[in-house]
């Protein structure tokens, strides 16, 4: 799979360096006089991708992956970040009912997760080793991705735990069985690589998610 999260449609690209300006860690460079962005550098906070004029900057679409899973055998569940409520404009019951019909054998909002990860946060900050000490949460991949790339000290304030995506997806794993796809659906485009790096199947923007559900409302029937 190809390691880059967010990319540079060239053609669409003029120059106008407005991602140049807008990132907020300098990690666009320019090739040949178009932008590219910096893999090694870049956090994934989309900044470029909301400033870009010519909407040249892209990220990961992973609806064909999402496509294939429904279409298999084994159990497709999508684990959907509270907040959802303010991207979508159905009501929750319609709206997870509406998943649903588009193919997922179930859906659960990933604040059940959150509870395993305050969990873990509690009991790391309760313990011996964390007493006096400043623990950064983990819960956001960007922030995870800027310590480790621009505040390496910090690095040891990381708490060692699992952010709610992940934990989430490993319990429904372990009530479901190991063989049932999770895919994650959340406002952030640095969920994308979390998702692939803890072995989460898939994870979709809520556009993404949006995208699919008009696809698959409209599907003819096999």
């Amino acid at each position: 799979m190809n390691s880059s999260f967010i990319t540079t449609h060239q053609a669409e690209c003029m120059d106008c360096y407005s991602c140049l300006r807008n990132c907020p860690v300098k990690s666009i460079g320019f090739v040949t006089g178009q932008a590219k962005v910096e893999q090694d550098r870049c956090i994934l906070c989309g900044r470029c991708v909301v400033e870009c004029p010519q909407k040249a900057k892209v990220y990961r679409n992973e609806i064909d992956q999402v496509r294939e899973m429904l279409y298999g055998d084994e159990p497709v569940i999508l684990s959907v970040a509270p907040s959802y409520l303010g991207s979508f404009d159905l009501p929750p019951a319609e709206l997870f009912a509406r998943i649903c019909r588009a193919g997922f054998a179930d859906v659960e909002e990933t604040a059940i997760g959150a509870t395993l990860t305050t969990r873990e946060y509690r009991r790391l900050l309760m313990s011996p080793e964390w007493q006096g000490k400043t623990g950064l949460s983990t819960c956001c991949p960007v922030i995870v991705n800027r310590v480790e790339k621009y505040y390496p000290k910090l690095k040891e304030n990381l708490l060692p735990a699992l952010s709610p995506m992940v934990s989430h997806a490993r319990l429904i794993k372990s009530q479901r069985g190991e063989n049932c796809k999770v895919v994650f659906a959340g406002p952030c485009i640095a969920k994308l690589e979390e998702a692939e790096k803890f072995g989460v199947d898939a994870a979709l923007t809520f556009g993404q998610l949006k995208m699919l559900l008009l696809e698959r409302s409209t599907r003819p029937a096999r």
